[in-house]
């Protein structure tokens, strides 16, 4: 699968923190439209989970899929879930990984502190 992350989509005008608002005495504020994405005002985008390329078709299907369902409720990760990153690593990196080495968490921040 090949994508173009070159081509950068406007995030300006979605309510987005990183590109929507600006540092203003300390406090978090709508940014002027004049002001230039990364002017001295501005809070470094720094994040990890908020992309700035649209998603991948698969990604985009699983979640059509979910609302189709119309049920939002907690699940737990099926064996698919643990295959595929298994198979990643092991594409990736030649590792061999067995499931319970897996932790599934709440995001990156969280599996930094229960790592240290």
């Amino acid at each position: 699968m090949q994508f173009n992350f070159d081509q950068v989509p406007s995030r300006r005008h979605t309510n987005s923190i990183k590109w929507d608002f600006h540092n203003e005495d300390d406090q978090l504020s709508p940014r002027p439209e004049a002001e230039a994405l990364l002017g001295d005002n501005a809070i470094l985008p720094l994040g990890l989970s908020d992309m700035d390329f649209p998603a991948p078709p698969a990604v985009l299907n699983a979640l059509r899929k979910a609302v189709d369902h119309g049920i939002f409720g907690y699940t737990r990760p099926d064996e698919s879930y643990y295959n595929a990153i298994r198979g990643w690593l092991a594409d990736r990196h030649g590792w061999e990984v067995k499931p319970d080495w897996i932790l599934t968490t709440t995001g990156t921040m969280q599996s930094v502190i229960l790592a240290i």
